[in-house]
């Protein structure tokens, strides 16, 4: 947990920063230290900060393949180098993880399809789930599935009551004809109308649903306009809404962007929010890297700490260097405000880009712009908490 400090008109609110449980706290600011704010909000998980705590929630992304029915012009998995099929390695796995479960304390598990396009190989993913619950029968298994939604069939939406499963990740770019220049097929054909049509099968059967909407800095503007359609494809219906900036492989992400331009958009959409329809969640980019509390069940038949490990080129030598070596975090970001969502960013696409890991790729443009402005929209709508001569609040991130 760290602290700082946010002005807003004359009044002047304490931020914590609580990045494991991907949450802001906000409080009016006091003479007296919240001490912990009395409530039992500290995460067990293992993160950057000092708390040094068990971890209570095992993350586990599973990866059938990296194949995929789409060719996305911005794919963030594009230079993965293993695209054959998963090896079945099921039995070996699930020896290995029951000895991890016997070493370590978990609350539950948060199971996640991830891809490639785990829906192509949902047999694979279904025999996955059903031997982790032999094996942790006592903990609790949420799924989730990152899909993009193209081709799901009766089968898939009987895998996702057998499971059950509690989240499906959706993305869906600022209208027609940017997801249809950027989210498209092998052979060069438009998604949007296929995917917002299977959008409304998921909401009717009740699924529950995340939007990810993926923007660069000239597509940010068209979110007011593209939250009008999202509330009449949803029909009423209650979803999530998570808006991400395009980052990797060269692509610009607000590094010269107008943080007052990005602002205005942002002022302009909350304008219209309707919270009862939708849950606007604020992108971080924190590394998700916490020991071994995350596990990656990677095609190659090996298992990680983390998803972008996976890509060629990376030894167990350089993942301890790259995830566990946030000392190396430079004076520059330890000194910024919005350090305790993003720690210097991913170490690998630091390296990547800057062939440094102490050379971050920078987003705090992107957070000026649209997590300051809804957190003063927060502050000004949703102070409702309140402790003493304290007013609290949390944000989901």
């Amino acid at each position: 947990m760290t602290e700082g400090n946010f002005l807003y008109g004359n009044q002047e609110f304490r931020l914590l920063f609580h990045p494991s449980k991907r949450k802001i706290l906000v409080s009016e600011k006091s003479q007296n230290r919240i001490k912990q704010l009395e409530i039992d909000i500290i995460a067990k998980k293992r993160g950057y900060f000092k708390e040094q705590v068990v971890p209570n929630i095992l993350t586990i992304y599973y990866i059938p393949s990296w194949r995929c029915n789409l060719a996305c012009t911005y794919c963030f998995e594009k230079d993965f180098i293993f695209t054959g099929e998963g090896k079945d390695t099921c039995l070996v796995w699930m020896e290995e993880l029951k000895n991890h479960l016997q070493e370590h304390t978990f609350l539950g598990i948060n199971l996640i399809f991830f891809g490639g396009e785990p829906t192509l190989y949902l047999d694979a993913c279904e025999k996955f789930y059903f031997s982790l619950k032999d094996i942790a029968s006592r903990l609790p298994i949420s799924c989730s599935v990152v899909t993009n939604a193209y081709h799901l069939t009766e089968h898939f939406f009987s895998f996702c009551e057998r499971l059950p499963v509690s989240n499906l990740q959706i993305t869906l770019d600022p209208g027609e004809q940017v997801h249809d220049e950027t989210r498209v097929t092998k052979n060069g054909q438009g998604t949007f109308f296929t995917i917002a049509s299977n959008i409304q099968k998921i909401l009717e059967k009740k699924l529950p649903l995340t939007i990810r909407t993926n923007v660069n800095h000239e597509t940010i503007a068209y979110l007011p306009d593209f939250y009008d359609y999202l509330m009449c494809l949803t029909k009423g219906y209650f979803f999530s809404w998570s808006i991400a900036p395009i980052m990797g492989s060269g692509n610009e992400i607000f590094l010269n962007s107008s943080v007052a331009a990005t602002k205005r958009v942002v002022e302009n959409l909350l304008a219209k929010i309707d919270e009862k329809r939708v849950s606007l969640v604020p992108w971080n980019c924190a590394c998700d890297f916490f020991g071994e509390s995350n596990l990656v069940f990677s095609p190659d038949g090996k298992i990680y700490n983390c998803v972008n490990v996976c890509k060629t080129g990376i030894h167990e030598e350089q993942l301890a260097k790259m995830c566990r070596g946030k000392n190396m975090i430079s004076e520059k970001c330890r000194d910024c405000f919005w350090h305790p969502l993003c720690e210097g960013g991913c170490n690998y696409l630091n390296y990547e880009q800057n062939a440094s890991f102490t050379t971050p790729v920078c987003v705090a443009s992107f957070f000026e712009g649209t997590v300051r402005t809804v957190l003063e929209w927060k502050i000004r709508n949703q102070l409702v908490q309140c402790t003493g001569n304290l007013k609290i609040f949390e944000i989901e991130l």
